[in-house]
């Protein structure tokens, strides 16, 4: 079910679940809730061994969100992802 939100909103929401995706690169416990109010990835202890799986984990999350929830383009997907994920 989409979301209408006006772009301004919409803008605003998509940099606000890329600063949180991308606070997550130093934590402890993965916990992802976009700011809409749906839960994106439940708690789950970060481990380094892990590392990249759980990042993939987290991208596919937050694609699947985007996509299904909100119903954005897969190029703005990607945009949202690349700057969430950039180091």
């Amino acid at each position: 079910m989409k979301r209408h939100l006006t772009p301004e909103l919409e803008a605003k929401l998509l940099v606000e679940l890329a600063a949180r995706a991308k606070s997550l690169k130093t934590a402890n416990v993965l916990n992802l809730k976009c700011p809409c109010g749906k839960l994106i990835l439940a708690p789950t202890p970060a481990v380094s061994s892990l590392e990249d799986r759980q990042r993939g984990l987290v991208k596919s999350r937050i694609r699947r969100h985007l996509r299904d929830e909100h119903q954005l383009s897969d190029h703005i997907i990607d945009i949202v992802v690349s700057r969430a994920f950039a180091d």
